[in-house]
């Protein structure tokens, strides 16, 4: 930087980490390989060109696991409205996910967002893993009896305290189930970990013990 005070970090995919490691070790290699959906910049060794850019400018470099990778993407479309590519995304993934926010605070930060070359099933893969690792997707099952007015009784109960039913199915030939009883399997929306925990308890209490919970 032309600005001794500005530092530039580098941001690469922990799964090719051929940049990072290279840096670190003041030589090109080739890093090992994973599968990555960072795939922009999944380059087991780098460039030599790249690399004494990196060495010369950059400094210091972070890496991020394709989780980290996978929340950033779901930040920048929920929050900012930009779609991004894994590549795009990276830059911004260490600072949702930093063990230090400390380094962090009071800073003036840019973030490069570059990219935006992803196809919509990995985009559909993300929005879902992302909802129900952030509590608002529950999947859960309840044992009713196989008798008319449960089903009802269960849904309204789901209702009134505003869960948002995506998916329900019946199964009569579980294992598990005791005679005469039904397995109901919901798949619910809701606002956050601790509404889903109350509409668990909610159901409970209503004499519909819940299994399963995911």
């Amino acid at each position: 930087s032309h600005d001794p005070s500005i530092e530039i970090v580098g941001v690469q995919s922990s799964h090719v980490p051929g940049m990072a490691e290279s840096i670190t070790r003041g030589e090109r290699i080739e890093a090992f390989y994973r599968p990555t959906i960072a795939e922009g910049i999944a380059i087991k060794r780098p460039g030599k060109i790249n690399f004494e850019i990196c060495r010369n400018h950059v400094d210091r470099f972070l890496q991020v696991d394709d989780d980290a990778i996978a929340q950033a993407i779901l930040f920048l479309m929920e929050r900012c409205k930009v779609v991004a590519e894994g590549a795009g995304a990276a830059a911004l993934a260490p600072l949702l996910v930093a063990s230090n926010p400390a380094r962090w605070k009071g800073r003036k930060i840019c973030v490069i967002v570059s990219g935006g070359n992803i196809d919509f099933h990995t985009i559909s893969s993300i929005i879902t893993r992302g909802l129900s690792r952030s509590g608002r997707f529950l999947q859960f099952s309840a044992h009713v009896p196989d008798t008319p007015g449960h089903l009802k009784k269960l849904v309204d109960g789901v209702s009134a305290v505003k869960g948002n039913i995506l998916d329900i199915t019946h199964d009569r030939t579980a294992p598990d189930l005791p005679l005469g009883y039904v397995k109901i399997n919901i798949i619910l929306e809701t606002r956050n970990k601790a509404h889903g925990q109350q509409i668990v308890s909610d159901l409970s209490r209503l004499g519909y013990p819940i299994r399963e919970i995911t």
